[in-house]
């Protein structure tokens, strides 16, 4: 295929691109699969456990499922699981070298390999990289595992950093005493050697309070359901973020410094800086390189 066919066909998938076979150097089940990966050029994702077509008042209508595009990635790689051409102890090309062949973001793909490490496919293995695992005698259907980490990131900083100017110019003496609060309680967690991941959530959660706009309080409640889910934990895990408290804590003093002197510009920009430097640590370089780095031991 040249150049200019294969960077065509690139551009035309809209759910994943092709692999190239030559990312592949480890074993001939990887090398099949890049091969099958290349010739995949279907738009449209369907539910394979649906019918093909529904009879609707006579109308013949193929069921459309729309995927977050993390998942698609994730399907692919477990479809050929499933069909034997990628097998158990195999490794997976690295993160940036997938990113660029299947034409989406590292984060997408660091989504992906999240994903299906908790649907118990794969393992990522500190300071080597992704192997297939054992995948025994069933593959069962991938669940929806919800909003990617940094989908949910992406959606705070939009939101938040208004919350916090607004409740700059809202807050009373009372609503800073309850802020200031959730400060004491994280310092008084971390001492005893916890996590203080609820007392995070509270902070965040009480400023969209104060803020004075239910609908925006609802938001960020919501939003903050998704960072317990078992993505984000195993993301925090893998890159360090988990171990980072004591950088969390003085962003929140920064925020809550702004919020008291009621600087709406300022609250906007540390509450804005705070979320950008976790979406930083949850993406930056290699999933197997920062485990490492973060204090993990190489398996």
């Amino acid at each position: 295929m040249g150049g200019d066919q294969l960077t065509r066909s690139l551009r035309e998938s809209k759910s994943v691109r092709q692999l190239d076979a030559g990312l592949s150097k480890s074993a001939e089940g990887v090398l099949s699969f890049c091969d099958w990966m290349r010739n995949e050029k279907s738009d449209v994702t369907y539910d394979r456990n649906l019918p093909p077509e529904t009879d609707v008042d006579g109308m013949a209508l193929d069921p459309i499922v729309s995927k977050r595009l993390y998942q698609q990635v994730a399907e692919r790689i477990k479809q050929q699981i499933q069909a034997g051409s990628i097998s158990a102890g195999d490794r997976l090309p690295a993160e940036k070298d997938l990113a660029l062949q299947l034409g989406v973001s590292r984060p997408v793909v660091r989504e992906a390999l999240i994903a299906l490490e908790i649907a118990g496919l794969v393992e990522i293995r500190t300071g080597s990289g992704t192997y297939i695992r054992d995948r025994g005698k069933l593959l069962f259907p991938m669940m929806d595992a919800g909003p990617g980490p940094f989908e949910l990131l992406h959606a705070r900083l939009l939101i938040e950093g208004e919350v916090a100017a607004e409740a700059a110019v809202r807050a009373t003496e009372s609503d800073l005493a309850a802020i200031e609060r959730t400060i004491h309680d994280m310092e008084e967690i971390m001492a005893a050697g916890a996590h203080a991941r609820e007392a995070d959530q509270t902070f965040h959660v009480l400023i969209a309070n104060v803020a004075g706009n239910s609908v925006l309080a609802d938001l960020v409640a919501r939003l903050w359901h998704g960072m317990f889910s078992p993505m984000f934990h195993k993301l925090s895990e893998h890159t360090g973020h988990m171990a980072n408290q004591e950088r969390t804590l003085a962003e929140h003093k920064a925020i809550y410094a702004a919020i008291s002197t009621h600087d709406a510009v300022g609250a906007r920009a540390a509450m804005r800086r705070h979320l950008k430097t976790v979406e930083s640590v949850l993406s930056r370089n290699n999933l197997t390189d920062l485990s490492t780095k973060a204090g993990g031991k190489p398996k």
